[in-house]
């Protein structure tokens, strides 16, 4: 049984507003519903990046509406394999999580990009 796309809509509208401040980290395990298992990378001048204010809703669908460019790793990020949302740059509560539809390597040197529109979090 699913709900209405209104329903789908509101509880989407609610979430953006509901959560003001969300920032994306990046997991090289698959997180848990429970927010556990996350593991970000650890060195290498890894942070999450604030994505608070680029984030729209359309139809069902929250989506980026610009690029989020991680900085240059100057170690090995490991293979990120999952984008997670939390409210805040460190610790803060965990929101969402979703898989990359193709893992990456991230190495000393390389950035870690995800372009416009390919974060997508969808009531379905």
């Amino acid at each position: 049984m699913s709900f209405s796309n209104t329903i789908d809509q509101g509880f989407l509208d609610k979430f953006l507003t509901d959560n003001t401040t969300l920032y994306l980290a990046l997991s090289t395990t698959t997180p848990a519903k429970d927010g556990t298992n996350v593991t970000e990378p650890t060195t290498g001048a890894y942070a999450r990046e604030d994505v608070s204010s680029i984030l729209s809703r359309s139809g069902s669908t929250i989506s980026n509406t610009s690029d989020i460019v991680f900085t240059t790793a100057t170690d090995s990020w490991g293979t990120i394999t999952h984008g997670v949302l939390y409210t805040a740059a460190t610790d803060g509560t965990f929101v969402w999580f979703g898989a990359l539809t193709t893992p990456k390597v991230v190495s000393s040197g390389s950035q870690c990009t995800v372009r416009t529109g390919e974060l997508d979090i969808t009531a379905a």
